[in-house]
């Protein structure tokens, strides 16, 4: 019988995979649609001249949630100049999410349920705001003004106001597997046309069997009323997310753990129907994909070889499904890639288990060309970086 070592547990408890899971933690998690990659004219095929300003990256700063899962340390990063600031917050804990909703920026103890809340991602000072989620929240998803918390441990979602007051919650245990541990694993997703919540339920025995039910689940919530609108069936252990280029159609990444046995494919909620072709199958990788982020036009991944602990970085054109690798066989592990400033992606890298030395970082890969920068070019931290968000 194979032992989970502390990584894999905490990526089974949803802890390493905040960023692998849930939505890119830019300003999509309060739920707008500013970032479809067919909005405005920063088209590659408009006539805009590729120097002039409104082609540019915009300036933001990232604030980078580090761990050595004692501890918990964040750290900034200037986007225009990669410029890393270490030490700027310190919490004495060691399972602290990072995420931003609408403006704000959030910290989660996932042990405690403590949240503190920075008003515009300043963490140069006390928290704004600070309340108490029970049973394992997961970050926030802005909708309809309200705060919505996945609480992973009971299956429930609870539900605030902006300043911190409870307002009820939404019972999904109805959904849990069968003969399991009494929770659907509520997970993370989206919010769509500002008022209905999409959120992906995990499913995944944490009683007997550590496994995820061969059927996951993603639920549409009213946030007018509080109640489920529409419930879509999909493969084990699902993750969703919006797509950038098909822009009425979502992504849904599925695969239980140690299985080669998931996809990345195209969604059609208002048919039920799925993409005939997977963008990504994981048979065809031989490994578990880990951390996946739409960046524009295309898509950066990890793949976790789960036969010899080791792990691959790719890049996949959204409309083609052409993948590129940009780093194969490395022993760091990739469990967490965000969409960043711009529309690149950074790649979180660990130290494993068995070398927690080992130099870790931030990679940022270039989605289209899938450069992988070398080791010295890595952003680093005083302790590994899991993490975190951006604001402009």
């Amino acid at each position: 019988m194979r032992t989970l070592n502390l990584w894999m547990i905490l990526a089974l408890m949803g802890g390493m995979t905040l960023l692998t899971a849930c939505p890119p933690t830019d300003d999509d998690d309060s739920g707008d649609d500013d970032d479809s990659a067919v909005d405005d004219d920063d088209d590659a095929t408009d006539d805009d001249d590729a120097t002039d300003d409104d082609d540019a990256a915009p300036a933001a700063t990232g604030l980078i949630v580090t761990s050595d899962y004692v501890d918990t340390v964040i750290a900034t990063v200037d986007s225009a100049t990669n410029e890393v600031t270490d030490d700027v917050l310190a919490i004495a804990s060691g399972d602290v999410l990072g995420a931003r909703a609408a403006d704000d920026f959030f910290l989660i103890d996932r042990f405690t349920g403590s949240v503190q809340v920075f008003e515009g991602g300043d963490v140069t000072g006390a928290p704004d705001l600070e309340f108490t989620v029970s049973d394992n929240p997961h970050p926030p998803l802005l909708c309809d003004g309200k705060l919505y918390f996945p609480q992973y441990d009971s299956g429930m979602v609870a539900i605030f106001d902006k300043s911190g007051g409870p307002m009820g919650s939404v019972d999904l245990t109805s959904y849990a597997e069968e003969n399991g541990d009494g929770s659907p694993e509520p997970y993370g997703g989206f919010v769509r046309d500002d008022s209905i919540l999409v959120l992906a339920l995990q499913r995944i025995d944490f009683a007997t069997t550590f496994t995820a039910d061969p059927v996951g689940k993603i639920v549409e919530i009213d946030c007018t009323s509080d109640e489920v609108m529409a419930e879509h069936d999909t493969g084990p252990n699902p993750s969703v997310f919006r797509d950038p280029v098909f822009t009425e159609s979502w992504m849904v990444k599925t695969g239980d753990f140690f299985a080669a046995d998931g996809a990345i494919r195209s969604y059609d909620p208002a048919s039920g129907n799925w993409g005939k072709n997977a963008l990504l199958d994981e048979t065809t990788l031989n490994g578990d994909i880990t951390g996946f982020a739409p960046v524009g036009s295309h898509a950066v991944f990890g793949v976790w070889h789960f036969s010899d602990d080791t792990f691959d970085i790719g890049c996949t054109d959204l409309s083609t499904g052409q993948t590129t690798w940009g780093s194969t066989g490395i022993i760091q592990n990739v469990w967490t890639v965000l969409r960043g400033p711009g529309d690149q992606g950074w790649t979180f890298l660990t130290p494993p288990y068995t070398d927690p030395a080992a130099p870790n970082g931030i990679a940022i890969v270039d989605p289209v060309t899938c450069t992988v920068p070398p080791q010295e070019d890595w952003l680093t931290f005083g302790l590994p970086a899991t993490g975190g968000a951006f604001f402009e």
